[in-house]
């Protein structure tokens, strides 16, 4: 197998840029993991925003750059992917 690296300049990820990555939200920083917690909770970006005391659009930017990290396109995936951290973490 060759690895390279990909758009996140994480070592670990295939050429084809899916990661092989044994606790991925460690690839994101504090406030990016509450907010992929708080969408996971079902949250709307507005109500993330109240619940962070910040603007609707630094959580979009947020959003953004967790997707990017994760090579995610939707809010499903990333809640999906939080709870199954979670459930790792507990079991």
């Amino acid at each position: 197998m060759r690895f390279t690296s990909c758009r996140v300049r994480h070592p670990t990820c295939f050429a084809s840029g899916v990661a092989l990555l044994l606790k991925p939200l460690e690839l994101l920083t504090q406030r990016e993991r509450e907010v992929a917690a708080l969408v996971a909770r079902g949250l709307s970006n507005r109500g993330i925003a109240d619940e962070l005391v910040v603007s609707s659009r630094t959580v979009e930017h947020h959003l953004e750059s967790i997707f990017r990290k994760l090579s995610l396109s939707k809010r499903t995936q990333l809640a999906l992917l939080v709870v199954a951290t979670l459930t790792e973490n507990v079991a």
